[in-house]
């Protein structure tokens, strides 16, 4: 089997390592690099009035922040390689990761998905969601998360 697309999980804490094994493995095959990096956001806590609270907004607005620094640091290392690649970025609810990788993980060859850290944890949910989206294609829309 050809490998024509590799699709990289990369978490915003620690990509490092899993970012120099998907070049590498790009490398080898002459694949291209789709790299996705996520940042896990928790939901907001909605106080009384339906209120949403102004720590929560500060702290997502830190996260993403963060995450589009490190898609930046992840572009600068991609430019110095010789692959074919382009860098996307989430920043999704633990409750929705699933589905963002999985809608994207449809369009890849290959998919990988670095060591487990404590900081990083993916669901088992969200794994088994990127293996079996080849066998059964999902439809999914913003529209369908309530989002």
């Amino acid at each position: 089997m050809t490998i024509r697309t590799v699709l990289s999980i990369l978490s915003v804490h620690q990509f490092e390592e899993d970012l120099k094994t998907a070049i590498d493995f790009c490398g080898v095959h002459g694949a291209h690099l789709n790299a996705l990096v996520i940042s896990l956001g928790t939901a907001p806590t909605i106080g009384n009035y339906n209120t949403i609270s102004s720590v929560w907004l500060d702290e997502r607005q830190r996260e993403i922040d963060v995450l589009s620094r490190r898609t930046d640091e992840i572009k600068t290392t991609l430019d110095r390689s010789e692959i074919s690649c382009e860098v996307q970025d989430v920043y999704t609810e633990f409750a929705w990761a699933d589905e963002d990788i999985a809608e994207r993980a449809l369009y890849a060859d290959v998919v990988l998905i670095g060591g487990r850290r404590p900081e990083t944890t993916v669901s088992a949910n969200a794994s088994s969601m990127v293996h079996s989206s080849r066998r059964r294609p999902r439809s999914s829309s913003t529209a369908e998360h309530g989002r």
